[in-house]
């Protein structure tokens, strides 16, 4: 159903791939919209539990492309720069291709802690208790994974 990756010299380790989720500060959500064309949007999220988790307003354009088609991906860049001298680039990037479902209510609470403990860890007593007392106002989009793959190239080498 996926292809493989053309250039394996390229692909991450599973270990790699993992930091990367857990350790990314944004990643773009690619959804179909409603009139079928793709909209990529740049997200806070939080990988736990081998799931995605992205926060949202209870209405807007990635809900009702969600409700419409559930298949999205979702990218990461960690590490990126251009190398001038040699016409190219280095990166490191995880894309990952699953479904997306929407979470409502008190199951907000538990992904919501998640977003505090990973921005906000100096702030865990106060974001619990905002977490806890505007879940009500807040969706979570959790995409759970179906294919995952993690490339990197030109990787400078550490002194």
């Amino acid at each position: 159903m996926f292809k493989e990756m053309r250039r394996k010299e390229k692909e991450m380790t599973e270990e790699r791939v993992t930091e990367i989720l857990m350790t990314g500060e944004y990643g773009v959500l690619s959804v179909l919209d409603a009139s079928g064309y793709p909209y990529g949007v740049p997200v806070n999220y939080v990988y736990d539990q081998d799931k995605i988790y992205v926060h949202c307003a209870k209405a807007g354009a990635k809900l009702e492309a969600i409700l419409k088609h559930s298949k999205v991906s979702f990218n990461i860049v960690k590490t990126h720069g251009v190398i001038a001298e040699r016409f190219t680039s280095f990166y490191e990037s995880v894309t990952v291709f699953g479904n997306a479902f929407l979470v409502e209510g008190e199951d907000t609470i538990a992904p919501l802690k998640a977003f505090i403990d990973k921005y906000a860890s100096d702030y865990t007593e106060s974001g619990y208790k905002y977490a806890e007392g505007s879940f009500m106002k807040t969706m979570i989009i959790e995409i759970k994974p179906q294919n995952i793959t993690g490339k990197s190239s030109n990787m400078p080498v550490q002194a």
